[in-house]
């Protein structure tokens, strides 16, 4: 490998490094679906196995993803916003714009 295309290869590869950190920081800005539905528990006043029984999973599905951190299965995420249909289903996937549908003027 010559100079030239070892510098052009090395070039590329930092950029996307960069681009990849540069994502990795945006969405760890935002946290996880897990840290959202602590968030509508926590709106809502109820335990975690209360909201568990309103969308109709079992006992530890929620409890275990908050603790974890980690996802749940679309099913769930579906049931949620079914359940609670004021929590914006962008905000609830991505962490993205107000908790609230129509909370513009609201603070959250």
């Amino acid at each position: 490998m010559t100079a030239r295309l070892f510098l052009n290869t090395l070039q590329r590869y930092r950029k996307k490094i960069y681009t990849a950190n540069k994502l990795r920081l945006k969405f760890s800005t935002m946290g996880n679906i897990s840290d959202r539905i602590a968030q509508i528990i926590k709106k809502e006043g109820i335990s975690t196995r209360a909201f568990e029984q309103q969308i109709g999973c079992s006992n530890g599905v929620i409890s275990k993803c908050i603790n974890k951190g980690t996802d749940i299965s679309s099913q769930w995420v579906s049931k949620i916003i079914e359940t609670y249909s004021e929590v914006d289903p962008k905000w609830l996937l991505t962490g993205e714009g107000k908790m609230l549908q129509g909370a513009e003027n609201k603070s959250v």
